[in-house]
């Protein structure tokens, strides 16, 4: 996901090649960089590719604790958490690293087609934006903001911001 000129905001697509399928790809004009596919409703693998390291993948699967819906992410083949999304009463929520690091997960406007992931000081990081002219498939933009073009979980954010956007869970619980 690096871009070497930092200034510009980058702009990735969130796509759904086969809409019978619940399989979506993360592009850029010409290159492939990640992969989210649901192998159930509330389970869901993705990796990441990158050219500057080894690919990385995560599970996402939801989990009821204290009654209430979470999203436990893992790396792929590990039984630890990695982090865990907790969905806020009225939409949005956080994300919580195991390593202390928490992100905030927004709508912006009252129709829910766009979401935003901040950080602690309230930094927007990245803008995921649904694509309305495709009713059948599952589609959206993300645009990063500049400086955080090279933050270390930026990937796993927009795999994260997928899966709530196409498992629906960005609404108000």
């Amino acid at each position: 996901m690096n871009k070497s000129n930092s200034n510009l905001h980058l702009k990735l697509d969130w796509t759904q090649p086969d809409t019978l399928e619940r399989h979506f790809e993360l592009r850029t004009t010409d290159s492939l960089l990640a992969i989210l596919h649901f192998e159930t409703v509330s389970l869901a693998c993705d990796t990441i590719y990158s050219e500057v390291a080894e690919q990385e993948s995560w599970t996402f699967s939801e989990e009821w604790r204290h009654f209430k819906p979470c999203i436990i992410i893992r790396k792929t083949g590990a039984d630890e958490n990695y982090a865990i999304y907790k969905p806020g009463f009225w939409g949005g929520g956080n994300v919580e690293f195991i390593f202390g690091t928490r992100f905030y997960w927004k709508t912006k406007g009252l129709c829910g087609a766009e979401w935003n992931f901040f950080n602690a000081m309230d930094e927007l990081l990245f803008v995921l934006k649904a694509k309305r002219f495709d009713l059948i498939k599952v589609q959206s933009e993300v645009e990063i903001t500049p400086q955080w073009h090279n933050l270390e979980e930026l990937p796993l954010l927009m795999m994260l911001g997928c899966f709530l956007q196409v498992s629906g869970r960005n609404a108000a619980i």
